[in-house]
């Protein structure tokens, strides 16, 4: 059971659904990579609460600025970077942090190609109003 929920997720972040995965942990991965839309208005979480730390590194594939922020297990934000369009970050997360990717623009939606490793545990996917 644990195998096909990991790779249904595998399937929606490849596809970018995303968005469908509203809160679902996946489990034990390595090294997904996925184009990630991020809608006008919205931000995307990754991670957040779960019991390792992961990796994340991405470009800025769109046309839209993104700010990049890591979340505290106490929900404090800090603000890593704004990504312009073509620019790459890197970072590690502790366990229970968790990464937001913010779209700046008001007109257009933006796109990251992120790639990101959990290790074993959980590693939850959601998008939230701005």
């Amino acid at each position: 059971m644990k195998k096909r929920a990991t790779i249904a997720a595998i399937l929606a972040v490849a596809t970018g659904t995303i968005g469908v995965l509203a809160s679902s942990p996946v489990a034990a991965w390595t090294n997904t990579t996925s184009t990630t839309w991020i809608p006008i208005g919205q931000t995307f979480l990754l991670g957040g609460g779960q019991p390792n730390g992961f990796s994340l590194q991405g470009r800025n594939i769109g046309r839209a600025d993104v700010e990049i922020y890591r979340i505290a297990a106490d929900g404090t934000q800090t603000l890593l970077t704004v990504l312009e369009p073509q620019q790459f970050v890197r970072e590690r997360f502790a366990a229970g942090e968790g990464a937001a990717a913010k779209n700046l623009s008001t007109s257009e939606q933006a796109t990251l190609r992120v790639q990101f490793n959990a290790g074993a545990g959980s590693l939850g996917m959601r998008y939230r109003d701005n």
